[in-house]
């Protein structure tokens, strides 16, 4: 067993004791973190993990020996409608729905659910049931659509988020704030 042995040494091993038929491979260790990070950003890949090189393995634990560093990217975006609260949020929005302006209408985003508190859920609420109600924006099918008030496009918002999908909308959306 190695588990009790350094990160760095672990590394140095795995190619001579994983079997040569299997296939398998090795991440690349890297010195500087920071220009990696730079890079992986630069080629819209999701994050690193940082490991500490002198750590021990702990199987089945969680541990700051190693760290999972995300890309975290910000959009500006319009929100286009949202959906009524369920739950605890009932009575609130649940999420809002995001879009960017095209000649042609909207492209859409998907939605954003997290980044709130209670009080920027009301308030958020009373901003959005104050606009003009609308038809859908967009021509996308929509996850929830029955409980999707639509509203006319005039707030922008502040999204951070991790990646985008094939078909466009937003991986692991965060709400930031309304833009002024």
């Amino acid at each position: 067993s190695l588990v009790h042995k350094p990160q760095a040494r672990r590394h140095a091993l795995l190619p001579g004791i994983i079997p040569k038929k299997r296939t398998f491979r090795i991440s690349e260790a890297f010195e500087d973190g920071k220009e990696l990070f730079e890079g992986i950003k630069e080629a819209g890949m999701e994050g690193i993990m940082a490991k500490d090189k002198s750590a021990s393995y702990l199987p089945g634990q969680r541990s700051e020996a190693w760290l999972k560093i995300k890309v975290r990217n910000d959009l500006e975006a319009t929100v286009i409608g949202y959906t009524k609260g369920e739950g605890d949020r009932s009575g609130l929005i649940g999420a809002l729905h995001l879009a960017i302006p095209q000649q042609d209408g909207f492209q859409y985003l998907g939605k954003v659910g997290t980044g709130f508190d209670h009080t920027t859920l009301k308030a958020i609420l009373e901003r959005l049931k104050a606009l003009p109600e609308t038809e859908k924006p967009v021509m996308e099918a929509i996850e929830e659509e029955k409980r999707t008030v639509w509203v006319e496009g005039k707030y922008r918002c502040n999204v951070e988020y991790a990646s985008k999908t094939n078909t466009g909308t937003l991986r692991e959306p965060v709400w930031k704030g309304w833009i002024h």
